[in-house]
């Protein structure tokens, strides 16, 4: 898992780096490229820890992360009942996605962190 852990965390900065490279170059042309590049990879991700959860440790932090999602998920399910919420919906994950991204690479990256630090240690 430690792998997966190390290839997720720097495609995840890869991803980030080049979508404000995109942005910088292109202005708002491709703003939403990266939101759906990132968001998607992080989805996978999340997938990914939750189905080899039996060999990793669920963090709080981690688990905050999917609560959150849940809750967006069902703000979604609500927004998309009513033509008046899609907007306000959509207008919500434009100014949340970047936070909820940022904090997903720095769950990852504690993550990878202490998971280098543990095996240190059980090399010693």
């Amino acid at each position: 898992m430690y792998t997966f852990k190390k290839i997720d965390a720097y495609v995840q900065l890869a991803l980030v780096v080049g979508s404000l490279v995109l942005l910088t170059v292109n202005g708002f042309r491709h703003f939403y490229l990266g939101y759906f590049v990132i968001g998607g990879w992080q989805m996978l991700s999340l997938l990914g820890h939750a189905w080899g959860s039996k060999h990793l440790f669920m963090g709080q932090r981690r688990r905050q992360y999917t609560r959150v999602l849940c809750l967006l998920l069902v703000l979604a399910v609500v927004a998309l009942a009513s033509v008046y919420g899609i907007l306000p919906f959509l207008l919500l994950l434009t100014v949340v996605s970047p936070a909820l991204a940022l904090w997903y690479m720095a769950i990852v990256f504690t993550e990878l962190k202490n998971l280098q630090h543990r095996q240190f240690i059980q090399m010693r």
